[in-house]
């Protein structure tokens, strides 16, 4: 099993494939046997349907007819017996327990012995049969985001960050809401009208919250009873108490005196004993004033009067730092410059992370979203009253990204030396320091983590980075010691940014995995956006130009 751009391939099919599909497209592959989905397209020998972004074109063709329609956002269900797998082609999939429905709003596939929920596709038995394996595809809502791919039969597990896709969207703007209509109509209504066990862990403490100065959303205030149950003229997917939340971890919240969404952590002291008095100490005075200071801002800390042990630490609501994509190697650089200097402030503090991997890297998106998003699904707006949140991209209105989640972080005594750690798990292994059960010493092995950050989301993803694979080589050397410094890695940083040309800066960015004449017609695409950025003189490293503050109040 392998991922090629915004494809996962099953090694039967691999040889058939080609070139994936233009990555700003509508896009998403899934491969099983002879049947695949390319864009949004779902293709085999004698099977193709074919989708255009703004409609639906569908071409069913199998051993017994074919069936064909242009109306946008169509479903088409194949007749069981009309279409056969190509390398079975003696058994219709009938016998094989498979009946296949396409629905393009969605970008899934369904057998009758497969089920959807959210945004994933998992089967249960073998419903579609590709050497008798079953994969479970989890797309986080609007992006492919990270796939988990379950061998069922074996019962491994892979979850390999360097077998997913990144930041491309599955769904058009116009098809969104129909999506989530279609959805909401076999979804058991009754059930999202009852509050889950995360979420009434949240609204038993929602008086209390209130008390403290924030406001969980309605749908977990006393009293509350679904919107879309009292009506009949709203839909579930036009009403925001529809939408749940699975964390037991983090909770968006109001903070009343400003109307300011924020963002409410759970933090059990005796399992973290040191990230409150991190968080405080990064949020210092002093230290919150330094513009290189890219740690999460801690807004306030609301002890529990209930459990001793439980603390709820308020922060600012941002976003995955590649949500959106980023467009231009300017871009890009002004992420590793920030994250670079966003790290060497933490050691300079002798502040070690411990696990500032892609997963914990944010940024406040504030400017490029202002008319905000929604703090569960961020691609629309907070009140769900629109398909999609607008929003600038990135050279239009600068982020400052931040890094997350302080659980594991350690701040060492200046006199005291480098203390040597256990191997503790986080999300990143990888490092080769964590796979011995010695102690070892976390400021490499963050020098680690921000370098493989850029190798896998940048350098193996798109072409324009090689100018960047000598210095993340040496930052993941396999033994921590030849590492450069933190210090040493912004030094050469900067060197590296004044040796780029602004043409080299302002190119768009380019999937190593294009076809010929798809980069063709990106290059063709940049180069009309940026021509426009230049006659508004906007810096192809964004954050060298104007302050949010400024454009704010311009």
């Amino acid at each position: 099993m392998q991922s090629v751009g915004d494809s996962v391939l099953s090694e039967g099919i691999w040889e058939s494939l080609g070139d994936p599909v233009l990555p700003e497209s509508i896009q998403m592959q899934f491969a099983v046997e002879n049947a695949q989905t390319e864009g949004t397209s779902i293709q085999s020998e004698k099977l193709q349907a074919l989708t255009e972004a703004l409609g639906v074109y569908v071409q069913v063709e199998g051993d017994q007819g074919q069936y064909q329609t242009d109306k946008p956002g169509d479903q088409v269900q194949t007749e069981i017996n009309q279409v056969q797998s190509e390398r079975d082609s003696q058994t219709p999939i009938e016998e094989l327990g498979v009946q296949m429905q396409i629905e393009f709003d969605q970008g899934q596939i369904q057998a009758d012995n497969t089920r959807s929920g959210g945004d994933q596709v998992q089967t249960d038995e073998v419903p579609v049969h590709s050497e008798r394996v079953q994969l479970q595809i989890g797309i986080p809502w609007g992006q492919t985001d990270g796939f988990q791919i379950e061998v069922a039969q074996t019962e491994s597990r892979i979850e390999d960050i360097r077998a997913q896709t990144e930041g491309n969207q599955v769904r058009t703007k116009e098809h969104w809401m129909k999506e989530i209509q279609e959805r909401s109509k076999t979804d058991d209504l009754t059930d999202h009208a009852k509050l889950n066990g995360s979420e009434q862990f949240w609204a038993n403490f929602q008086p209390w919250f209130e008390s403290q100065g924030y406001m969980l959303r309605p749908r977990y205030r006393p009293g509350w009873l679904a919107s879309w149950l009292r009506t009949d003229e709203l839909g579930p997917a036009e009403t925001e108490d529809w939408v749940a939340s699975t964390s037991s971890k983090v909770m968006d919240a109001v903070r009343i005196s400003d109307n300011s969404l924020v963002i409410l952590k759970v933090i059990w002291m005796h399992e973290h004993p040191y990230e409150i008095e991190l968080g405080r100490f990064l949020s210092s005075k002093n230290l919150a004033s330094d513009p290189t200071n890219h740690c999460t801002p801690v807004l306030d800390v609301l002890h529990c009067t209930v459990y001793q042990n439980l603390a709820f630490m308020v922060m600012p609501l941002l976003r995955w730092f590649d949500n959106p994509s980023m467009k231009t190697v300017g871009e890009a650089v002004d992420f590793f410059q920030q994250i670079f200097e966003g790290l060497q402030f933490m050691h300079k503090h002798r502040v070690a992370h411990r696990n500032c991997t892609a997963e914990n890297i944010y940024m406040d998106a504030t400017a490029m979203y202002p008319k905000g998003f929604h703090p569960q699904m961020s691609y629309v707006l907070p009140t769900l009253g629109l398909p999609f949140a607008p929003h600038f991209l990135r050279t239009e209105r600068p982020p400052k990204y931040y890094f997350i989640d302080y659980g594991i972080s350690r701040r060492y005594d200046p006199q005291a030396g480098i203390l040597w750690e256990p191997p503790i798990f986080c999300a990143d292994l990888s490092p080769p320091e964590l796979q011995a059960a010695v102690p070892y010493n976390p400021f490499p092995t963050d020098v680690y983590y921000i370098g493989d950050v850029v190798r896998i989301h940048f350098i193996r993803r798109y072409s324009n980075f090689d100018f960047m694979s000598e210095l993340v080589d040496e930052m993941t050397h396999d033994t921590p010691s030849t590492r450069p410094t933190i210090d040493q890695v912004v030094d050469r940083m900067e060197a590296i940014t004044r040796s780029l040309t602004m043409s080299q800066l302002r190119a768009g960015l380019i999937e190593r995995n294009l076809a010929p004449n798809e980069k063709r017609a990106k290059i063709i695409a940049d180069t009309f956006r940026q021509l426009r950025w230049m006659v508004r003189r906007l810096p192809p490293i964004p954050s060298h130009g104007e302050s949010i503050q400024t454009i704010w109040t311009s």
